[in-house]
C-alpha cells in the first residue's frame, strides 16, 4: 500500500469518526455556541484536516484493538503474532 493511499484511507476513516464525535457534542451542548463563519473558513481547513487525520489513526487503533484482542485468546489464531 502506498503512502498516499494510506493517508487517504486514514482521512476517510477520520471523517467518519469526527462526524460521530461532532454529532455527539452538538447533540449534548447544542449548536448555537459554534462560530460557523470561522469553522467553515478556508483558514480552518488545515487544522481541521490534521484533526481528521488524528481521528482516523485513533479510530483504526481502537478498531484493531477491539477486533484483535478477542481473536488472540485463541492460540491458533491468525492474529497470534500481534500483542494486546
Amino acid at each position: 500500500m502506498s503512502t498516499a493511499s494510506l493517508f487517504v484511507e486514514l482521512v476517510v476513516i477520520g471523517v467518519g469518526a469526527l462526524s460521530w464525535v461532532v454529532l455527539l457534542v452538538l447533540s449534548v451542548f447544542g449548536w448555537n455556541w459554534v462560530p460557523t463563519e470561522r469553522v467553515f473558513s478556508s483558514v480552518a481547513l488545515v487544522p481541521l484536516l490534521s484533526l481528521i487525520y488524528v481521528f482516523g489513526i485513533a479510530a483504526v487503533y481502537c478498531l484493531l484493538f477491539a477486533v484483535r484482542c478477542p481473536l488472540m485468546r485463541d492460540s491458533d489464531s491468525v492474529f497470534s503474532f500481534l500483542h494486546c
